[in-house]
């Protein structure tokens, strides 16, 4: 039995505004076989037409001129433009403008909508032809987060499955790490041509007549029972919350600043021994060149 699967009755009219309205025939209505409706529409120079067909595989438009089908939809109700076999509610072979927003939403506990990029050149392993961007929440944090996938994906041990990229909610950046406690956190090296770091508490005051140098006494002590500089953390410290750029420098320079006067005083205590030693030297000079005097 033939199965119809569009309308058995179509009416198309061209109204053209003129002084009067008048109908133009343009429109051709055959089968042309089992399980296939078909509706001819010539353009006006009936030089070619538009197919529009309904079948057993699915429905959608033929241009006569070059034999494309720009619109189909499947059997299953995935519209494909460009393409008659769509794998997705919409599938598009070709580029696309939207002039307006694009919308990934779905409620999920975990992962949410999400963006694919994917690039089926790259087969190596450990390449990521597939890119997807997620707005995470639950188990992930709530963050904007980059996957890389490469052709062995998830369920292989070897596979490329990671995050590379997140964005938390609060404005924290993780690259390497998906959960920054810091505005940038990095879990590995970075190189840069210029790092700049603010410090508004930098150490000039040590160098103010009211500020109390450390005696070298009091440093020694303070090594020998801590087993490190006054004011500078240890290495267990340093282990567990990492180093602070802009505050280590800046008591870096308060040491540095405080060991200058310390050789300062030093030169000076120095130059008086110095000169001291010079005295002693001349006053000896002296003696000895009376000792080489000869006594009548």
């Amino acid at each position: 039995m033939k199965k119809i699967f569009f309308l058995p009755v179509l009416l198309f009219f061209i109204v053209k505004a003129n002084a009067q309205q008048t109908v133009q025939q343009v429109l051709s209505l055959t089968s042309n076989g089992i399980n296939s409706t078909e509706i001819l529409m010539y353009k006006q120079n009936n030089s070619s037409f538009y197919s529009l067909y309904s079948n057993s595989w699915g429905f959608g438009f033929t241009n006569s001129t070059n034999a494309s089908i720009p619109f189909h939809i499947s059997s299953d109700d995935f519209i494909g433009l460009g393409t008659t076999t769509p794998t997705a509610k919409l599938d598009v072979n070709g580029n696309t403008i939207v002039r307006g927003s694009i919308i990934s939403s779905l409620s999920d506990p975990n992962i949410g909508g999400s963006i694919q990029i994917q690039n089926p050149a790259k087969t190596a392993a450990g390449a990521a032809n597939n890119w997807q961007i997620f707005n995470m929440t639950g188990s992930y944090g709530n963050s904007l987060q980059f996957w890389a996938y490469d052709n062995l994906g998830c369920t292989d041990p070897n596979g490329l499955c990671a995050s590379r990229l997140t964005l938390m909610d609060n404005g924290n950046v993780g690259i390497g790490t998906s959960s920054p406690n810091e505005k940038l956190a990095v879990n590995g090296k970075i190189r840069a041509k210029e790092i700049k770091v603010e410090n508004a508490n930098w150490p000039d005051y040590v160098f103010a007549p009211s500020y109390k140098v450390p005696t070298l006494q009091e440093t020694e002590k303070h090594i020998k029972e801590k087993g490190h500089l006054p004011g500078i953390p240890s290495a267990s410290e340093v282990k567990a919350n990492g180093v602070d750029l802009g505050d280590m420098n800046a008591k870096l320079l308060q040491k540095i600043e405080e060991l200058t006067l310390h050789l300062i005083e030093k030169g000076k205590k120095d130059n008086e021994q110095q000169l001291k030693i010079d005295q002693l030297e001349n006053r000896l000079n002296r003696l000895l060149e009376k000792c080489k005097q000869p006594s009548y």
